[in-house]
């Protein structure tokens, strides 16, 4: 085994890492959705530099997170084994669907903080900017987290694999939670964060047990 497709799990840890940091540069000084329109110009004014830096790192991220999702795929379909459900490319799908609107909202969020810097930023514009980009990361994205742990979960209640049964039932709630109305409240914060710590173990796990697979194929 080359030692790319070795630490090909790893691109799942490499996600939380790089995002987490991308938006805790920024994301600590993020006003609520019913901030007033002079909190939000002041926001982008303040954190424009920061935006665009934890920004860009967000989306490199999202490299990262579509890759880990073809890993995942294909440890799922292994799991499954002759017994096909689909599952294992709906979680593939649930990651290109959260990329798409992590890039959307990174973008977003981004063009008011490229609008603030040039003095361009007016109360209709921020407005616009926080909101679409707020929707985009919080309720939408939260379609994508769904679409990756239940699957996950489901194949590994149903096979054992890849994860331990305790860490597939975290996966179900996560999944679940990220199709509440949660996501359109502080909450999301934490249901985020619970999914960034479940991204991270997973990847792990998958790491680990391809470790075992190679070394189980050699002896």
């Amino acid at each position: 085994m080359d030692s790319l497709s070795r630490l090909a799990p790893l691109s799942g840890v490499m996600t939380v890492v790089l995002f987490g940091v991308g938006s805790a540069i920024w994301a600590i000084e993020q006003p609520p959705r019913d901030a007033a329109t002079e909190e939000l110009i002041s926001f982008y004014e303040g954190t424009s530099i920061e935006i665009l830096i934890g920004g860009t790192m967000s989306i490199v991220a999202v490299l990262f997170f579509v890759w880990f999702g073809a890993v995942l795929r294909e440890r799922l379909v292994a799991a499954e084994g002759s017994e096909r459900t689909g599952l294992p490319l709906v979680a593939f799908a649930g990651t290109v669907i959260t990329a798409a609107v992590g890039l959307g909202a990174e973008t977003i969020n981004m063009a008011g903080a490229l609008s603030a810097e040039d003095g361009q930023l007016t109360a209709d514009t921020v407005q616009v900017y926080f909101d679409v980009s707020y929707a985009l990361g919080a309720p939408s994205a939260g379609v994508g987290i769904a679409m990756v742990a239940v699957p996950t979960a489901v194949v590994a209640l149903r096979t054992g694999r890849p994860i331990r049964p305790w860490a597939a039932w975290t996966a179900l709630l996560v999944g679940v939670a990220a199709l509440t109305p949660a996501m359109l409240t502080p909450a999301f914060g934490l249901v985020t964060l619970l999914a960034l710590l479940l991204l991270a173990g997973l990847s792990i796990q998958l790491y680990r047990e391809r470790g075992v697979d190679a070394v189980s194929r050699t002896t």
